[in-house]
């Protein structure tokens, strides 16, 4: 079951904490072997919290979405972070 993770800088849609980290890698470039140590800093936000992603491609669009709303929208993948 999908579920929204975050480390308190990244956050992602995946199935674990241990597939938050395979989405996180697959998406920096990072190799899983330097980071699969750190499962236990991930947590998952429950389906009804609200989450506001700023979108910086130019039109600073932000859209608050409830967990289940992102994840029905965007399936398991990285969805953003707090350092960039």
């Amino acid at each position: 079951m999908l579920q929204v993770w975050t480390n308190a800088t990244d956050t992602a849609i995946a199935e674990s904490a241990e597939d938050a980290i395979r989405v996180w890698c697959e998406a920096t470039g990072e190799r899983l072997e330097d980071y699969a140590h750190q499962v236990d800093e991930w947590s998952t936000y429950p389906p009804t919290k609200v989450l506001t992603i700023q979108n910086f491609n130019g039109d600073n669009v932000t859209i608050p979405r409830t967990c289940a709303e992102l994840i029905a929208s965007e399936g398991r993948c990285y969805l953003c972070s707090t350092e960039f």
